[in-house]
């Protein structure tokens, strides 16, 4: 909570599991897709939980999330570095972040995203 409290925006650059897709995809995706509760213990709290403290405590949070992450393969298995495809994708992550930032500093987006 305290990382993001008091930003107007914010990116989080991840890694996801869905296995929906393949290793190295790069997905997009706003807190609006993160609204169901994901505790599972009092000692974890996902971006789902983090969202509810922050509206629940009115703590002045990111009104606009960007999370950018790559798909990877099987995280239970603990090995150095990282596997092929996320490897070759990860310039591509970086560049969808930056792209993402660079947008939030055209004054279009600016006004855009004050008047949402």
């Amino acid at each position: 909570l305290d990382l993001l409290e008091g930003y107007d925006r914010a990116l989080l650059l991840d890694s996801i599991l869905t296995g929906k897709h393949p290793a190295g995809t790069i997905l997009q995706f706003s807190k609006d897709d993160f609204k169901q509760d994901d505790s599972r213990s009092p000692h974890y709290a996902g971006l789902p939980t983090v969202l509810q403290l922050s509206e629940s405590l009115g703590i002045n949070f990111p009104l606009y999330i960007q999370i950018v992450a790559i798909e990877i393969e099987n995280p239970y298995e603990v090995y150095e570095g990282l596997s092929v495809p996320v490897e070759a994708a990860l310039p591509a992550l970086i560049d969808r972040g930056a792209e993402i930032v660079r947008g939030w500093l055209s004054p279009e987006d600016l006004h855009w995203k004050a008047t949402e």
